[in-house]
């Protein structure tokens, strides 16, 4: 996305550029991009998904990740590369906090969330692409990601 599309209570439109000319900023839709790294991981036949395991530690010298599973039984899996994709409250990053010189920090907002979709017209964007759609108002905001599938709008109060 190359700007904000900032949408005024009059359907007023003003971009405001994330940065200077050419630059932009990547949005990625974290359901889609768990499914695309499964896809991806299940081409090789040396990938194994574990899924109903908890990480309960990370050594990165070695690459051993100790796990516990639904059973509540501790397995130990070596592993040459671990993407963390997990969210929020993310294990892998619980670890990394764990190490020294790693800077992190979190902070929530006290806001509302819904997510909204709206289809794309006639198979193409239902708004500019390439732009985070915003429409501010006094107590809360509507934002939107337009893509060819659908639109994603989240609503914060």
């Amino acid at each position: 996305m190359h700007a904000r599309m900032i949408h005024s209570l009059y359907g007023k439109q003003s971009p405001i550029p994330y940065g200077k000319k050419g630059q932009y900023i990547l949005s990625v839709d974290r359901a889609n991009l768990n499914k695309q790294l499964l896809t991806e991981a299940e081409r090789y036949s040396n990938t194994k998904l574990n899924f109903d395991h908890k990480l309960q530690d990370w050594n990165a010298e070695t690459g051993t990740m100790t796990f516990t599973n639904i059973a509540q039984v501790l397995e130990h899996i070596l592993a040459d590369l671990i993407v963390g994709c997990d969210g929020a409250f993310s294990a892998i990053r619980k670890q990394f906090l764990r190490r020294s010189r790693f800077n992190y920090s979190q902070t929530y907002i006290p806001h509302g969330y819904m997510e909204l979709t709206m289809p794309p017209r006639d198979g193409d964007f239902a708004m500019k692409p390439n732009y985070l759609h915003i429409w501010p108002r006094n107590t809360f905001m509507m934002i939107a990601l337009p893509n060819l599938t659908l639109i994603h709008i989240e609503l914060l109060k």
